[in-house]
Order: structure tokens, then C-alpha cells, then sequence
């Protein structure tokens, strides 16, 4: 069975990223056997439009034609979105989502880029410099987020201990016995150890 995949990009636009949408349009064209293509174009700054009257043109235009009416008839119902475009324009818009742009080549990407890549389901970039460095900060957010995570556990449990203690410095007033203490901080230490494993 064919997969539906929306193709989301300047398709028409004489930019490098127009040119990066028509090639994956080109690999997609040459497996219509297995895919279904739909076509949602989106300006590019002010670059202007191909021009050439083509077959591969033609072919665009009818695809765009009927992406438009099935849009308008709420009737298009895709399996995958190809978003050709800079990551913070990226959107979840089918079960499956890839993310295709050009990244950086510079050492660092914008933050705004990292939350919209984590939603796609796979990144593609075009140079071996983009693909390390995205990579990399990808996991850098993701251990910042593993870590405030874990600092907001462990300030809870914290809290919790202080309470506690409050309350068995009230109940030791009254004789608690030292192996209830004893018991109490093992129990505190289990689940602290828990706390760690479970990021």
C-alpha cells in the first residue's frame, strides 16, 4: 500500500531552498510506486518563482492543484510530512514528520530550533557540518532537561524529609525509637536511589 507524503516547502522558489524541495520531490517522483505525493508550497523572503515551463513543472502544478482541493474538502489525510525549511517553522502535521534543512555552518544553532526539531520524528541535513553540531546540542538540551528534572525530584524530597523529620522530631518527643528513625532514613535513601535511576 502507497504511503501518503506531504511535501511541505518553497517548492516554487528560486533559493537554495527551493532547489533542496524539488530535489526531494525528484527522489520522491522516482518511487511513485510507493508513495502517494502531495505538495503544500510556502514562500521563501522575497525570492522570486521558477519560471521554465517543464513536465516536472506541469507535475508540480497538478500536485499542488490537488493537495489544495483535498485541503480545502478537509479529505487529505497524510502518513508522512517532508518540511523542507529552518527548523522553528517545523510543525507536527502526521503521524510521521521529517524535518529536511539546510542547519548551520557556524558552531552553534539557534535555540528556537531545538524544541521544533524533538517534535519531528527524524532531522535530515544537507552537510557533514550541520549534522554533529545539531546533533550534539539536541543532546546537550536533553541532559539540561534530564537535570532540572532531577533537581526538581530531589528539592521535593527534600521537602519531604524536612517534613518528616518535623514530624518525628514531635513523635521522638514522645519516645520513637531508634529503629523507626533508622528504618524511616533507609526507606528515604531507597527512594532517593530511585529518584537517580529513573533519569
Amino acid at each position: 500500500m502507497k504511503k501518503k507524503i506531504l511535501v511541505r516547502g518553497p517548492v516554487l522558489s528560486q533559493s537554495g531552498y527551493g532547489e533542496q524541495s524539488r530535489f526531494a520531490l525528484r527522489a520522491l517522483r522516482s518511487r511513485e510506486d510507493l508513495f502517494d505525493i502531495f505538495i503544500l508550497p510556502i514562500a521563501w523572503g522575497k525570492t522570486g518563482w521558477i519560471w521554465e515551463e517543464s513536465e516536472f513543472r506541469e507535475w508540480m502544478d497538478e500536485k499542488i492543484t490537488l493537495t489544495q482541493v483535498l485541503i480545502q474538502r478537509k479529505q487529505l489525510q497524510i502518513d508522512i510530512s517532508l518540511q523542507v525549511t529552518i527548523p522553528n517553522e517545523f510543525e507536527k502535521i502526521a503521524p510521521i514528520n521529517i524535518g529536511y534543512t539546510a542547519g548551520i555552518e557556524t558552531h552553534k544553532c539557534s535555540p528556537q530550533w531545538l524544541p521544533k526539531c524533538n517534535d519531528m520524528d527524524k532531522e535530515w541535513v544537507v552537510s557533514n557540518n550541520a549534522k554533529p553540531l545539531l546533533e550534539k546540542q539536541l543532546l546537550k538540551q536533553q541532559i539540561n532537561k534530564q537535570e532540572r528534572l532531577f533537581l526538581i525530584r530531589l528539592r521535593h524530597l527534600l521537602m519531604l524529609f524536612g517534613r518528616i523529620q518535623s514530624v518525628m522530631n514531635l513523635k521522638r518527643s514522645k519516645a520513637l525509637s531508634l529503629s523507626t528513625t533508622l528504618t524511616f532514613l533507609l526507606f528515604l535513601r531507597s527512594l532517593l536511589a530511585k529518584t537517580l535511576t529513573i533519569w
